[in-house]
């Protein structure tokens, strides 16, 4: 960053403890490129956006390069525009690259024309070692009227006092601030199979969650489920209905992302309910009984990203319950449940951006 000092000969003196103050005549107009590397790997093209930059320092531009966070279409654009101004640069470019390389986008954010562009690159016929410099060329290409501008325009910054350069490395640039532009809350519907050894059989379970994303890889969801099919224990001539019922709170790390898959794990809390109901024959009486436990445990979690707000998600959670279900009839113990607990949930996930 240029820091531009107006006053007095006197007043714009150097010591040795201050550094170069450049002159308005020295200021060189600003470029970002905005990196695909941090936020959508599979999207980045890391090559051509190194040519890119050599491309453009050869102009004697002033070039900075920004890791993005955005990882949807949309927010990637806002994205642009919002570096672009914090930044006060010029011009604000993006690469992005779909579909193993067949498709490539340039996005151009032109503030000296308020303008947003929007190019694809064709380089189907290029040959798979020149793609990068080609597309460097074609960016320089596409950005030349803007940099024609530039050159006629004096002053290509908003007159504002910039601030030192390791408060702005804090402030603009920090990972932590930028990663508040993906925050969400989630809604997630969905049906689950959970099984325990020791004489239960698996119960067919409905889940509901609401989620919050304080950052784009993190999530913490307070989840409730139910049982929807109950099971049946039978000893002689009396059975009982057994059901359950549970309200956890997860914390959930996403650890990798390739291209619409994501990988995650993570750990919950919480506490069940479980519930027999009696059912007589002949002169037995029915009896209903309930228990409340803690429930802890782990799960792993496979997402697929059609869109990025919609994300259909494979879970599998291990666990126990403290302490583990006893069931008995007629006195007798005749099966117990929870220690461990299994569960494979299917689910759809739908995130509002925030």
């Amino acid at each position: 960053m240029i820091l531009i000092w107006l006053g007095t000969p006197a007043a714009n003196a150097q010591t040795a403890d201050q550094p170069r103050v450049a002159k308005e005549t020295e200021i060189r107009p600003l470029v970002i490129m905005v990196s695909m590397q941090q936020c959508c790997a599979d999207k980045a093209w890391i090559e051509a956006e190194k040519r890119i930059l050599i491309e453009l320092d050869l102009l004697n531009l002033d070039v900075r390069s920004i890791d993005g966070v955005a990882t949807d279409e949309y927010h990637q654009q806002t994205e642009l525009d919002d570096l672009a101004e914090q930044h006060w640069a010029a011009l604000a470019i993006r690469l992005t690259r779909h579909t193993q390389g067949k498709r490539v986008e340039l996005w151009i954010v032109d503030r000296l024309n308020q303008k947003t562009t929007r190019r694809r690159l064709r380089l189907e016929e290029v040959a798979p070692s020149e793609k990068p410099t080609i597309a460097a060329l074609k960016t320089i290409e596409a950005l030349r009227v803007s940099l024609h501008e530039l050159r006629l325009t004096p002053q290509t910054r908003e007159p504002k006092p910039s601030p030192p350069k390791a408060i702005e490395a804090l402030v603009l640039e920090s990972p932590v601030l930028a990663e508040k532009k993906n925050r969400a809350i989630s809604l997630k519907m969905g049906f689950s199979a959970v099984g325990s050894p020791g004489g239960v059989n698996t119960a067919g379970v409905l889940n509901a969650a609401l989620g919050w994303l304080p950052q784009r890889s993190i999530a913490i969801e307070l989840n409730g489920a139910i049982s929807l099919i109950t099971q049946d224990i039978k000893k002689d001539d009396v059975s009982t209905s057994f059901n359950l019922a549970s309200g956890r709170l997860n914390l959930v790390w996403e650890f990798m992302r390739l291209n619409v898959f994501r990988f995650s794990f993570g750990a919950f809390g919480g506490a069940a309910v479980l519930w027999t109901q009696g059912k007589s024959i002949g002169d037995h009486p029915t009896k209903t009984d309930s228990a409340w436990t803690g429930y802890l445990g782990g799960l792993m979690r496979l997402g697929v990203a059609p869109l990025e707000q919609l994300i259909i998600n494979l879970d599998f959670n291990a666990g126990s319950l403290f302490p583990a279900a006893s069931i008995e009839l007629e006195q007798v113990q005749v099966a117990e449940f929870g220690r461990p607990l299994f569960e494979g949930m299917v689910s759809i996930e739908t995130r509002f951006m925030l």
